[in-house]
């Protein structure tokens, strides 16, 4: 079982998605439970025995972070949309043209891509799809949508979200692009 510390991510998830990244969600998804050693475990309430069930209290945790980062961004503070990430060297953004580690990296790419409020515009996410990858892991999936002055963008998500020192944090993020530049 992993432990709740952030350093126990393995450093070969970093490798992996680098060299991987461009296989696409499926891709990186797999890599992320391979490389990250989280085996499915049986939900505490059997009630919830279907499989990849996650708990009521990881459902809410992980919407209301995606709550506030749609809030965060809403407001134009990606300070305060990147603190949904985990912070840490070890955490994984993925796009089709990029693969960033670690938050500080993160933070840049985000500040280099929307510079300013106009180009931040309006951002909406459609209920995500929950899975269950066991052992305080999330998978989230779903679609966003960007809403700016004639410039619209839209796409996908992956994430794989952690609970870290209590609070759900997402370590590999892989978005594509559907729509848009």
């Amino acid at each position: 079982m992993l432990s709740d510390s952030p350093t126990s991510l393995p450093v070969t998830l970093h490798t992996a998605a680098v060299r991987l990244a461009a296989w696409g969600a499926t891709a990186l998804c797999v890599l992320s439970l391979a490389c990250v050693g989280v085996s499915p475990s049986p939900p505490a309430d059997p009630e919830l025995a279907v499989p990849n069930a996650v708990e009521p209290a990881a459902q809410a945790g992980v919407q209301a972070l995606l709550e506030q980062q749609r809030q965060a961004w809403n407001a134009g503070d990606l300070q305060a949309f990147v603190a949904g990430y985990w912070r840490s060297d070890q955490v994984v953004f993925a796009s089709r043209d990029s693969v960033r580690l670690g938050a500080t990296d993160l933070l840049a790419r985000y500040r280099e891509r929307y510079p300013d409020r106009a180009a931040m515009g309006t951002l909406a996410f459609d209920a995500p799809r929950l899975s269950s990858l066991g052992d305080g892991h999330v998978l989230a999936e779903g679609d966003w949508q960007l809403t700016r002055a004639g410039a619209p963008r839209a796409g996908r998500y992956l994430l794989v979200l952690r609970r870290i020192e209590g609070a759900w944090r997402i370590v590999l993020d892989y978005t594509t692009l559907t729509e848009g530049d």
